[in-house]
């Protein structure tokens, strides 16, 4: 059972993306659109929702409507919108031999948004034992129609679990990925200021745009993942 945590190409494709496969980049790996179009909520506080998640091919976006359900509510409101165990693609269970994900963020409506990027790490098998790790970049305000990249360094996280407690360091158990998605929300005083409006749309999309991917050159056969290893120090 995954917990909700708040707190204050090398693969070209002409004409579609594959599903449920990462998008390497050499230094890092990045999230397709059309996989993005297959995640949905995983958690949320106040029973906040989400509907409409579309992948706008011609904007190269990935969109999604949410409702942090924030009447009378106090403290931070918070989504989770992404794989959960048990949904999570096959694909994405070993990120081992990669060292950041990166992940552009749209913010489409007239409000500010904190967005992040989180993942869990751990008891892909409940009978292995194997201690669950939180980990997530740190959370970044979205200003009213700004576009920004967010970058999750698997070298230095902000983790929870297993005797962290919000330090960073290194995320432990990267062949055993469980979860993978993105948070958003605000907290009480900003809802206040929205005047009861906590609904917006948030968009999604791979680094670098699928537009520019095109223009990386290279093809591969339908499936096929070229996965360039993480540089290794020689001894």
């Amino acid at each position: 059972m995954r917990t909700l945590m708040v707190f204050s190409l090398g693969m070209i494709l002409i004409g579609a993306q594959a599903v449920a496969a990462p998008l390497d980049m050499g230094e890092y790996i990045s999230i397709p659109n059309a996989d993005l179009a297959t995640m949905s909520l995983v958690a949320a506080t106040n029973g906040g929702t989400v509907s409409n998640v579309t992948n706008v091919v011609g904007e190269n976006l990935v969109t999604l409507d949410y409702d942090l359900n924030a009447y009378g509510s106090s403290g931070f409101q918070q989504i989770q919108f992404g794989w959960d165990f048990g949904t999570l693609p096959s694909s994405y269970y070993d990120l081992s031999d990669f060292d950041e994900l990166r992940l552009s963020f749209h913010n489409d409506d007239t409000e500010r948004l904190l967005v992040n990027l989180y993942m869990n790490t751990g008891w892909t098998d409940p009978s292995w034992s194997h201690p669950d790790v939180y980990a997530q970049n740190t959370w970044t305000w979205l200003e009213p129609g700004e576009v920004t990249i967010l970058t999750l360094d698997f070298g230095n996280a902000q983790l929870w679990g297993d005797g962290h407690s919000g330090d960073f360091g290194a995320v432990p158990r990267l062949d055993y990925v469980s979860a993978l998605g993105i948070s958003f929300g605000a907290n009480d005083e900003l809802i206040d200021t929205w005047g009861g409006n906590e609904t917006g749309t948030l968009g999604l999309d791979t680094v670098p745009e699928p537009a520019t991917l095109l223009l990386l050159g290279g093809v591969t056969a339908a499936g096929a993942v070229w996965r360039r290893r993480r540089r290794r120090a020689c001894a």
